[in-house]
């Protein structure tokens, strides 16, 4: 009932503030744990593709394929060049000293995801308001029966919906209310909405595994050679996680809208779960 506006401000806002603390870990527990924190509480990748799912809803599906293929294509773009700029920047001590070496890498990661944020709440209207009238409606007819107690429709599950709405007063769509009010609407709904809490800790699981896995390829492309590892560089492994990126970028640009036309979305999504842990194994 809130919309994707404060999921997206909220959690583009957890995410930057995650990467910015990831430059003052000194542990492995902390690190595990601030990951877990922001895949837990940031679904703005997810949420993201929600909005654009509902901006084309009623786009011909050739051109919807191909701006879902532009907005991964982004995403690499931009994983790609954080990626690069961190690994170029893991030398460096601008802040933090001999204590937080990595500070300065971190700092800099996260700024775009600041800008990120602050361009969410700035620019992006709510795209709930582009679904259909009747849905609108029974939103409407649900927050009057909010008002009225919602007390008469207790076998119908009304109930649960009236309050769910009381909870956060109006609609998010339709008007532009303050961000930090929609934030802390959107993080309530993490714990509120029955349907969404587990969906959020199996994302939360996903994000920790995902990190796990990244950890463990750039601890195998840092490790010496004689133990198995290729002996990179910070600075090289930033620019191998580089061009890693760069190839997911020609994915999303030159084959993803076929291969979606070919298999279908539920198929190639399944492709690509099942490939992540894979693609980790071929380096072992």
């Amino acid at each position: 009932t809130v919309g994707r506006r404060p999921m997206l401000l909220y959690g583009t806002l957890i995410s930057a503030c995650g990467t910015l603390l990831f430059g003052f870990m000194r542990s492995v527990e902390a690190a595990i744990a601030v990951r877990f924190t922001m895949g837990f509480f940031s679904q703005s990748i997810p949420v993201g593709r929600a909005a654009l799912a509902d901006i084309t809803q009623h786009a011909p599906d050739g051109q919807r394929a191909w701006c879902f293929a532009v907005s991964g294509a982004c995403l690499s773009a931009t994983r790609a060049l954080s990626t690069a700029l961190t690994g170029m920047l893991a030398d460096v001590r601008l802040v933090g000293g001999t204590n937080y070496p990595y500070l300065t890498a971190m700092g800099a990661a996260s700024l775009p995801i600041f800008a990120a944020a602050i361009l969410t709440a700035a620019c992006f209207h709510e795209s709930l308001a582009r679904l259909q009238p009747q849905y609108l409606q029974q939103s409407q007819q649900e927050q009057l029966l909010c008002a009225r107690g919602g007390h008469l429709h207790r076998s119908t599950g009304t109930l649960i919906k009236a309050r769910h709405l009381c909870c956060f007063a109006e609609p998010a769509w339709g008007r532009e209310s303050c961000s930090l009010v929609e934030m802390r609407q959107g993080l309530r709904l993490v714990f509120v909405d029955r349907r969404l809490r587990p969906l959020t800790a199996c994302y939360a699981l996903n994000m920790a595994a995902n990190g796990a896995i990244l950890v463990g390829l750039i601890s195998l492309l840092e490790l010496p050679r004689a133990q198995g590892g290729l002996g990179l560089s910070a600075r090289l492994a930033g620019a191998a996680l580089f061009w890693f990126g760069i190839a997911a970028l020609a994915f999303q640009l030159l084959f993803f809208k076929s291969v979606v036309g070919r298999l279908g979305i539920l198929v190639t999504y399944r492709y690509v779960g099942c490939g992540s842990p894979g693609r980790f194994s071929l380096f072992v």
